[in-house]
């Protein structure tokens, strides 16, 4: 049965039906909603932050700050717990007079270190949540701006849903991408990048060691990448569709009451919404595989870890104070390695949506 409400009214004509019925069903909407991540299109993004380079500038120094006083930290703890070992062990009354201006010094070291991490943290976020808000405003002006010169003609073919899906929601997700996005895969990177440097710089061997895992990791990655971007892809479809139903039901409502429809629309509704259901179970259940796998190369990793360490201890390779400092700063890293890892897939996840 057709209904000619309109696309604006909250119905759909005849022609519409078949076009609902296809973009639920055979993917309609690709081109705008069905491509999976492509670097050209985020640096269209980038000169949206032109307004606020100094913000933009002070928030990523904030971020490095916070990196290097974060990670630094186990690397601080390894080398305290190196030296005050040895010169317990030593037993020597200077080198026992020593260990109290040891702990003292390393303890100061760490404080220093938590404070500059406190104080780069919140100065990233109080940049971060200015930027974010301005550009947001900034979106949604010329978002109306560019609405406002559209033809008759362009609201009268797309439903109005659809449009106000994209003013609203949309403008959210973009918004969170170029702030908080871009910066935490940034501060993924280089946090990946200073773990490495500190694992080479306590004990080569173990850290080839404690990286062999990555392989694994990279092939699961790129097994995984192809299953999750269609699954993204259909999540985006099947929310844009929903938010389009519900809009044009809304703005129509008095037309869906007056041609008695209710019963009608509720079902197409219900069959969008369990499409959209069904869409982010699936993605659910990819997102759910990547966090185990991690966690499984991260003890994996640890354990091969102290067996080697155990091994080069009781070959006499290693002393007392070396061992316990490496069990204690490389397990602290790989437990921080993987942190980022789970970081970046899951802001795939927002790179996807955007």
């Amino acid at each position: 049965m057709a209904y000619w409400g309109g696309g604006q009214a909250g119905g759909w004509s005849g022609d519409q039906r078949g076009v609902q019925r296809g973009r639920a069903v055979d993917g309609w909407d690709y081109a705008e909603l069905g491509r999976v991540y492509e670097p050209g299109l985020v640096k269209r993004l980038f000169p949206f932050l032109g307004p606020y380079k100094v913000q933009t500038i002070v928030a990523t120094i904030a971020m490095l700050v916070f990196a290097v006083a974060s990670y630094a930290q186990p690397y601080v703890m390894a080398v305290a717990t190196e030296s005050i070992v040895e010169k317990l062990r030593s037993g020597t009354p200077a080198e026992l007079a020593a260990v109290e201006s040891e702990i003292l010094r390393f303890g100061a070291i760490l404080v220093g270190l938590a404070t500059f991490s406190f104080g780069s943290a919140a100065l990233q976020r109080l940049m971060t949540g200015y930027v974010g808000h301005r550009i947001l405003r900034d979106l949604r002006s010329q978002m109306f701006e560019h609405l406002n010169k559209l033809s008759l003609g362009f609201f009268d073919r797309e439903e109005v849903g659809r449009v106000m899906s994209r003013v609203t929601s949309d403008v959210v997700t973009l918004q969170e991408l170029i702030t908080s996005g871009f910066l935490n895969i940034l501060a993924d990177i280089v946090g990946l990048a200073l773990i490495v440097l500190f694992l080479f710089l306590l004990d080569p061997l173990l850290a080839v060691i404690s990286l062999s895992v990555i392989p694994l990791l990279m092939i699961f990655m790129v097994w995984w990448q192809t299953p999750a971007a269609h699954a993204f892809i259909r999540v985006r479809q099947g929310i844009s569709i929903v938010n389009g139903s519900i809009n044009e039901n809304v703005s129509g409502v008095r037309i869906v009451q007056s041609l008695n429809r209710e019963d009608e629309n509720l079902r197409q509704f219900e069959r969008l919404n369990r499409v959209n259901l069904d869409a982010n179970m699936d993605a659910v259940k990819l997102q759910a595989a990547v966090i185990p796998m991690v966690e499984m190369l991260s003890t994996i990793a640890t354990a091969v870890v102290l067996i080697v360490i155990g091994v080069r201890t009781f070959a006499g390779d290693l002393g007392a104070g070396e061992a316990l400092a490496y069990a204690i700063g490389f397990l602290l890293y790989i437990q921080r390695f993987f942190n980022p890892v789970r970081d970046i897939v899951l802001q795939y996840t927002m790179l996807q949506r955007a």
